[in-house]
């Protein structure tokens, strides 16, 4: 099959997501219990002393179904490695310095 366009010649085709568990661990503040506030996305009062602890996304779930805490959206319930591939950049495609002539 051939490109449609340039760009295309560089994409890679796309892995398709994981379903998420209940049972995935999920780093979290262990002052607020908010992934967001250990990821520095939005910090509680406690944030400068705070430690982190894993709770998984099960427990994360009930504890919002119970009004525990902040109403903290999914979003933010990823694991270490979820988050590390996110943060990780892709290398652009490799590009000749020269000019239009090759040089």
């Amino acid at each position: 099959m051939v490109p449609a366009t340039h760009l295309e010649a560089h994409l890679e085709p796309m892995e398709a997501p994981q379903p998420m568990s209940d049972d995935d661990l999920i780093t979290v503040c262990d002052h607020c219990f908010c992934a967001c506030c250990w990821q520095g996305e939005f910090f509680c009062d406690e944030y400068k002393t705070a430690g982190t602890t894993k709770m998984t996304r099960g427990e994360l779930k009930a504890r919002r179904g119970r009004g525990e805490g902040a109403a903290e959206h999914e979003h933010y319930w990823k694991t270490d490695e979820e988050l590390c591939a996110a943060r990780t950049p892709t290398p652009a495609p490799h590009r000749s310095r020269g000019g239009s002539d090759g040089r």
